[in-house]
């Protein structure tokens, strides 16, 4: 019987020039990277919400019926209480693609915690695709041991949230941390990596390679089983930050992890 790979996604925010501008509104079809994802070896999309949302119903239905599908429906309606309308139109979202999963954001007041649970249990109760919570800088859950304390208001079962980890940015160090806290509710991996000296520059994996591999090492040591997606790389932020140019450098992350993950 021939071992299942981890699955890798495309974020398709990756694609998207000038993705954290005010108001950005889409600039390309989805749709029409599709094809080549596939091709490439992806196993489906990470689609970030306004390339559907925003999208023409051609393109909706494109996406839907797609070669590559869309597996993570990401988000970034509010998970506090006047966040309804949003978050409404995201799970209608997850349900016409089939996404298996919603990744989202907590917003960073400590004071609404009880309301940010509150509303990651009812949006659970109202969709069968698994909720991710990207434990994002800037957010309540940055930190793991606080983040280990909000998914352990209930049992993984009866709320099924889990957490996603960007190992690339962290040290092996902090992987192991992370894992210590959660365990096996990290179930998703955004990949992204940074110079060293200069976080504003993106890295291709292959740009230092030791780092990665020390990095995999980690979450393999931790016994991560979870999936990835490939969420930005050089040349993001720079002047060939380019759907061709993105695509191109995000295929070669895939094959680099493809090759150092070795499952």
């Amino acid at each position: 019987m021939t071992k299942r790979q981890t699955p890798i996604y495309l974020a398709s925010v990756l694609l998207e020039p000038n993705r954290w501008k005010p108001k950005k509104l889409p600039s390309f079809a989805v749709s029409e990277w599709s094809a080549r994802a596939a091709a490439a070896g992806f196993d489906g999309w990470e689609l970030w919400e306004n390339h559907y949302l925003l999208a023409e119903k051609n393109e909706q239905r494109a996406l839907q019926d797609g070669p590559l599908p869309v597996t993570v429906f990401n988000t970034y309606a509010s998970f506090a209480s006047e966040g309804a309308d949003a978050r409404r139109s995201a799970l209608e979202a997850t349900a016409t693609l089939a996404a298996r999963s919603i990744k989202f954001n907590v917003g960073n007041d400590p004071a609404r915690m009880a309301d940010y649970r509150t509303v990651v249990a009812a949006t659970a109760a109202a969709t069968p695709a698994r909720l991710w919570c990207e434990c994002h800088p800037g957010t309540q859950l940055e930190d793991p041991e606080r983040a280990a304390q909000f998914f352990n208001t209930w049992p993984e079962s009866d709320v099924p949230c889990d957490a996603i980890v960007h190992p690339f940015l962290l040290s092996p160090e902090a992987i192991a941390r992370w894992h210590w806290h959660l365990g096996s509710r990290l179930r998703h991996a955004h990949v992204q990596m940074r110079a060293k000296n200069d976080s504003k520059r993106f890295l291709a994996l292959a740009d230092d390679a030791p780092r990665v591999r020390e990095c995999l090492a980690a979450l393999r040591e931790s016994g991560y089983t979870g999936s990835f997606s490939i969420e930005f790389t050089a040349p993001t932020g720079t002047a060939t930050d380019r759907p061709p140019e993105l695509f191109d450098a995000a295929r070669r992350d895939l094959e680099f992890l493809r090759e150092h993950w070795g499952e």
